[in-house]
């Protein structure tokens, strides 16, 4: 299930980049990518997993810290590269979570007499 609703948010993303929504898709992306790491999680030999699965079919929140705390217990090679990829990648993404001006002006191209338009249909 989560699977599956990961690659449904990832398709969603593409079709929010084509229509030049991409405040929602950033969101949306980061959403996608701790989900799939969640299920990842799940399918782990981590013997803590079987709690978090019976407490997240009673409808409770795996966090993604408990995922990240599994990957840095059991595998310090693989968190080392986690971790950079995750500063990396969240200092990318916060630029379009936090409205950057240049996150913002993609919303926005150059019409006749140097007018802004914007691209989000309002």
């Amino acid at each position: 299930m989560l699977s599956l609703d990961s690659l449904e948010s990832l398709i969603d993303c593409l079709d929010l980049l084509r229509d030049k929504k991409h405040r929602i898709a950033g969101r949306l992306f980061r959403d996608a990518v701790e989900t799939m790491d969640i299920a990842s999680y799940i399918n782990s030999n981590d013997p803590k997993k079987d709690k978090h699965l019976r407490d997240w079919y009673k409808d409770k929140v795996i966090l993604n810290s408990i995922y990240k705390k599994y990957i840095k217990e059991n595998d310090e090679q693989e968190w080392e590269v986690l971790q950079k990829y995750y500063k990396k990648y969240y200092k990318k993404l916060s630029r379009i979570n936090h409205r950057t001006y240049r996150s913002l002006a993609f919303s926005y191209s150059l019409g006749s007499k140097e007018r802004l338009i914007y691209e989000g249909g309002i």
